[in-house]
């Protein structure tokens, strides 16, 4: 396993004369290299316990951030790829033009020359991730439902109309900016306007298929924060453009829970109990959401209004 490698690793290093080492973890998980240490040190445990004080005292774990948008690769692109190439790669993508990379600058022995390359070095990564996820992929999930729902296949495509390109924007401003702590010197406006901008790029196609994937996991880390904090009314709309995606429309569901998923889909249950039992899959509960009654009806009546005039009819409403 990696974390085994590691371990061997470091034992090796102990023994050859320990100088000083930092392990940083790139993938996509909050608070990545923290949970790095502590999966590390629970396996170092069982294994080569004489590691961890060395370990402790000589190593470091700075958190990273990535943020870059990738499509899912399909086989046109990976045709005009082999034609940018000259040469077939499996692994190659395709992404959009922006990149950031923030990494808790926590280095052990000195770091690499890495802001030459763009990397923003920060004393605490959380902020930034808390941003992200809050902003970007809690809207990149609305956009999804939304744009399913409206017959709308790419992310680019709901932002080139004009309804729902506004309650995208609105549920920024109105909703879920209000509600983040950013550090002093980050422009959360103009990070809005970039993101908008980089949703309408109409070349990354990137579909709203691959973002509805996981749903009950996304949103359980992007929208439910929120809506402990505040009403958030617009997040609601989003809300239940997911559960009517869920439970009333006829697109496949891809979801760690796929088979309740879909036995409440095909249920002849009353609505609210469904509502209740779908909420549950993304934990979304009355132990986590205050005026969970008063959710629920909201939620039941932006389910009717769909089912009679449509999602643009509810965006209106």
């Amino acid at each position: 396993t990696t974390v085994g490698i590691l371990a061997l690793g470091l034992r090796e290093r102990l023994r050859t004369g320990g100088a000083p080492l930092t392990l940083i973890s790139c993938d996509n998980l909050s608070h990545n290299s923290g949970v790095l240490r502590v999966v590390l040190q629970q396996y170092l445990a069982h294994t080569f316990p004489e590691v961890i004080p060395w370990l402790e005292s000589s190593a470091t774990f700075p958190c990273s951030m990535v943020d870059r948008i990738v499509p899912a690769v399909t086989e046109s692109v990976r045709q005009r790829l082999a034609g940018q190439l000259g040469v077939r790669d499996e692994a190659a993508v395709a992404t959009e033009p922006f990149s950031q990379w923030i990494v808790e600058d926590n280095f052990a022995a000195g770091r690499p020359d890495w802001a030459s390359a763009g990397v923003q070095f920060v004393a605490e990564v959380a902020p930034f991730e808390t941003i992200k996820l809050r902003l970007l992929n809690a809207s990149h999930s609305a956009i999804a439902y939304c744009g399913l729902l409206a017959g709308l296949e790419t992310v680019d495509a709901v932002m080139a109309q004009a309804g729902p390109r506004q309650f995208i924007e609105q549920l920024m401003d109105r909703d879920l900016m209000p509600l983040l702590e950013v550090p002093a010197d980050f422009d959360l406006s103009a990070y809005r306007d970039q993101l908008l901008q980089r949703f309408a790029n109409p070349c990354l196609q990137h579909r709203c298929a691959q973002i509805a994937m996981d749903g009950s996991e996304k949103i359980a880390q992007r929208w439910l924060p929120a809506l402990r904090e505040a009403p958030v009314p617009l997040l609601r709309v989003a809300l239940s453009a997911w559960l009517y995606f869920v439970l009333c429309s006829r697109y496949p569901i891809e979801d760690p829970h796929v088979q309740r998923l879909q036995a409440l889909r095909e249920s002849s249950a009353p609505m609210r109990e469904r509502l209740i039992s779908t909420l549950a899959c993304a934990r979304i509960s009355a132990d986590e959401v205050g005026e969970f009654e008063q959710l629920l009806s909201e939620l039941e009546k932006n389910m009717n209004t769909m089912a009679d005039i449509g999602l643009q009819g509810l965006l209106d409403a």
